[in-house]
């Protein structure tokens, strides 16, 4: 957020309501105003785009597949299992 942006206070009001709703024990007010600061930042966030979302999601495989393969490779390499036959 830039110094110069500014939640308006109707929403400050509305998110602070929703959050005292939603925990009835009063957090300290510094942590009150992160929580609304938290709040109104994710509001404004853009998810990635479908491709964008596709390629992470074939990045994210591709680390847990070759968290499976390479152990096995190295294990074969270096003798410690016999390579299937």
């Amino acid at each position: 957020m830039r110094a110069d942006d500014e939640i308006p206070l109707p929403i400050v009001a509305l998110i602070a309501r929703r959050i005292e709703e939603a925990f009835p024990v009063a957090p300290k007010p510094k942590v009150h105003a992160t929580w609304i600061l938290h709040v109104w930042e994710r509001m404004h966030a853009n998810p990635p785009s479908l491709p964008a979302s596709l390629c992470l999601l074939m990045a994210y495989g591709s680390v847990l597949l070759a968290t499976l393969i390479v152990p096995l490779i190295l294990m074969i390499a270096f003798g410690w299992v016999n390579p299937p036959q």
